[in-house]
């Protein structure tokens, strides 16, 4: 799958669209009809949480594209498929729209989108940004969601289960979920990359849309091809990040692409004399330690930052590595990769609780049910199980990973042929050919969706351009400045090689422990508090007001409260006796020393009262610490911020 767990937030100005963006309204007469049937668009309310500081009806407009839930019988069931138009604040009567495919299959585009719309702000200085949910994902009705499986992941979570008796249930859960679906008279037959193509194509028609461009992720490529091929007018251009070429067989070679992906950065920290010294022999600690968690799993605390539930999970060594896997799918996590493994292997067991707690939280944004309604009608059709063997005894490894997984073992066509979609025509297991101007984009580091497979699609197609960056995993355009100003770039003249020369400066990091006595600083601001002041720099920037260590041992915010009572706040922080009054920047601070024994944590925060609330900064971090933190951190943010007018 293919979501993205960014938790921080966006901020876009407001500014009104002009008449020459689409604008949704009942659709009456569409540019073109498909036979038998008319999509139309139906204005709702945004059933999603809307990023910070957008406002309805203004910066971004709702509605439903509604068409047949099967083309060939257009009077029977509809379906709704929930789009939202975000407007461009500098919009200009030549921008042309870009339309979003997101991956999985079965990912939800507009369910996530308060956590992670600031990736996305770059591309609204082109023209409008459609995003949608496919047939059956996220907020789209029907959504083949399988809150069956959410609730086996519940209950098993803080239960041992060896892997025989997680796939069987895990099989059990699906299957239940399929028979409700069917109960609930949803055809299964039609939920499939081919109508979704079909869908994108009514869109851009319910729109009144002339010209627009493609930018698609992950599945999201398999999906832009197969419009490239059946409906190919109105594109301008297409982005191809992550491609999944339609040829493939993404069922047999899942064990080789990871193999390939976890050797390349074994390799890559091997080169790399830090990361060598700090973290030797990475690949033997590594499956060392998953052979040992097979034998004696572990608990570790994890919660869904969505729902708030708390869980002392059991963590074997196949799903320790299935956490090392997924983590090479992201560019803010990759560099943390070899400390979380010998930290792991060390007992301490932060950074992997943090990482498993997010990758939890991402199943909330997946249709299930979409996902293998996908793989069953166009993948496992046109593999077989005696090629999946071949494959998996060329990666010894990885074998009993692999073999009891759902997705990419023989159990895979055993559970298609009980899901029963049929198979897709034998054209959309071919190449696509093409002239549209396309930008293909992979990383380094792709488990999923290897370099190979990019270069493969961008060699077939007549007029691409295709740029592969280091250090990167999955979707590059997202993840790291270098590939997103190429895709904008390209954008902005899709008849032009955008300047693809930052790729080749490119290359991969590690994380390390860092002394705070060698700290550097760099500005740092909180727009919506008129904030500046310093941070630590290479620290995570979670959010502007929030920076994590590198380590993820200390935590720095500085903002302001205007929710909670003052003594609240420091109750809940542990706050001892303040240490005084200081002035700095005409502010009045109160410092306060912080412990949360119970925690093991200590640390500071300095507190200046303001009409509507207070000012603050703090700083947590390990109790034997508390003293280098006030003196390296803490001391230089405070002593640097300042309210801008």
């Amino acid at each position: 799958a293919c979501a993205n767990g960014d938790v921080s937030t966006g901020n876009l100005s407001s500014a009104k669209a002009t008449t020459s963006q689409p604008t949704i309204t009942p659709t009456a007469t569409p540019t073109t009809t498909t036979a038998g049937y008319v999509p139309t668009l139906e204005p709702t309310a945004c059933a999603f949480q809307l990023p910070q500081g957008l406002e309805e009806g203004q910066d971004v407009e709702c509605s439903y594209l509604v068409i047949p839930e099967n083309r060939g019988q257009p009077d029977d069931r509809q379906i709704r498929l929930a789009v939202a138009i975000f407007h461009s604040p500098d919009a200009a009567e030549n921008q042309v729209p870009t339309v979003y495919l997101e991956g999985g299959p079965g990912v939800s585009a507009l369910k996530p989108l308060q956590y992670s719309f600031n990736k996305y702000l770059p591309f609204l200085q082109k023209g409008d940004l459609i995003f949608f949910d496919q047939r059956g994902v996220g907020l789209s009705q029907p959504a083949l969601d399988c809150p069956e499986h959410l609730r086996l992941i519940d209950q098993n979570l803080e239960t041992y289960q060896t892997p025989e008796e997680n796939k069987s249930q895990l099989i059990e859960a699906f299957m239940a979920c399929h028979t409700r679906m069917l109960k609930e008279g949803f055809d299964l037959s039609m939920y499939n990359t081919r109508q979704s193509a079909a869908d994108v194509a009514d869109l851009r028609t319910a729109l009144g849309i002339e010209t627009w461009d493609i930018y698609s992720i992950s599945y999201g490529t398999r999906l832009a091809l197969e419009v490239m091929r059946w409906y190919p007018e109105g594109i301008r251009s297409v982005i191809l990040d992550s491609v999944v070429p339609p040829q493939a067989d993404p069922i047999a070679e899942a064990s080789g692409n990871v193999t390939n992906a976890l050797e390349t950065f074994f390799t890559a920290c091997q080169q790399d004399l830090d990361c060598q010294q700090s973290y030797p022999d990475l690949e033997t600690v590594l499956f060392e330690l998953v052979a040992e968690l097979n034998t004696n799993p572990i608990r570790v605390p994890i919660a869904n930052i969505l729902t708030g539930k708390q869980y002392n999970s059991v963590m074997d060594g196949n799903t320790f590595l299935g956490v090392v896997i997924k983590s090479l799918y992201s560019s803010e996590i990759l560099p943390i990769i070899p400390m979380m493994v010998y930290e792991t292997a060390q007992g301490n067991y932060g950074k992997l609780s943090s990482l498993q707690s997010s990758f939890l939280t991402n199943s909330e944004f997946l249709s299930s049910g979409m996902y293998y309604s996908v793989v069953c009608h166009e993948e496992a059709p046109f593999s077989n199980p005696d090629t999946v063997t071949s494959k998996l005894t060329q990666q010894p490894v990885l074998a009993e990973f692999f073999e009891n997984s759902l997705g990419n073992s023989q159990a895979t066509f055993d559970f298609c042929e009980k899901w029963n979609v049929g198979q897709a025509a034998e054209l959309q297991n071919q190449v696509v050919e093409s002239s549209i101007p396309s930008l293909v984009l992979a990383g380094q580091f792709d488990p999923s969706t290897p370099p190979a497979w990019s270069k493969q699609v961008a060699d077939q197609l007549e007029n691409s351009t295709y740029v592969e960056f280091k250090g990167i995993g999955h979707t590059p355009s997202l993840s790291h400045p270098c590939p997103n100003s190429i895709t904008l770039a390209f954008l902005a003249d899709p008849t032009k090689k955008p300047d693809a020369s930052c790729a080749q400066r490119m290359k991969s990091s590690f994380m390390f422990p860092q002394e705070l006595t060698s700290l550097k600083f760099v500005s740092a601001e909180v727009p919506e508090y008129g904030i500046t002041t310093v941070a630590p720099e290479g620290w995570i920037a979670v959010k502007p007001e929030y920076y994590v260590s590198p380590d993820q041992k200390v935590e720095l915010v500085f903002s302001k409260n205007i929710t909670d009572p003052l003594q609240v706040y420091l109750q809940a922080w542990g706050a001892g006796d303040p240490l005084g009054s200081t002035t700095i920047n005409d502010l009045i601070w109160e410092v306060y020393p912080l412990a949360l024994p119970d925690e093991k944590v200590a640390g500071y925060t300095a507190v200046s009262l303001d009409a509507d609330g207070f000012y603050f900064v703090l700083i947590i971090g390990s109790e034997d610490q508390q003293e280098s933190l006030f003196t390296y951190v803490f001391n230089p943010v405070l002593q640097t911020f300042t309210l801008v007018n």
